[in-house]
């Protein structure tokens, strides 16, 4: 259901587009051989500093308009993300980044470029991530809707 709205989406775009002059705007496609970790983007926001974030099933991929910066799981580094298989991404009030992976939910430390794991979703896919206007944040964890609260 997901993938059939995205190519209606596409479809409503290449219409409505499609009466633009080749001059009016420039397009650039990135792919590997660009920096980007896997040409499989599963899911992508613009994050609250500006920097786009690209979740692939290789890495996470955070671009600043030149090059890429990738995040994958490093078993020897503590903080790393803690799997590359990237399925869901979402933004708090407050801006901060949420990553919803095969391995469970992670809140990105942007000073410390870490992450955190959200304990009870450790070793559990985790899909969907939305905030409800209270703040809570709502995914499917194993096909499971869950409501998290970091307040309690």
């Amino acid at each position: 259901m997901r993938y059939l709205l995205l190519y209606g989406i596409l479809f409503l775009f290449s219409i409505s587009f499609s009466g633009l002059k080749a001059g009016s705007g420039s397009f650039r496609q990135y792919q590997m051989r660009d920096g980007l970790s896997n040409n499989n983007i599963t899911c992508c926001l613009q994050g609250s500093y500006g920097f786009m974030w690209f979740g692939t099933r290789d890495g996470l991929n955070r671009f600043d308009d030149y090059s890429f910066r990738i995040f994958r799981n490093d078993a020897d580094q503590p903080g790393s993300i803690g799997s590359n298989w990237i399925l869901a991404m979402t933004l708090d009030s407050s801006g901060q980044l949420w990553i919803g992976t095969q391995m469970g939910v992670y809140l990105y430390k942007e000073k410390e470029e870490s992450f955190q794991l959200i304990p009870f979703t450790e070793g559990r896919a985790a899909r969907e991530l939305y905030f409800s206007p209270e703040g809570d944040l709502w995914f499917l964890l194993d096909d499971k809707l869950v409501r998290y609260d970091e307040e309690l």
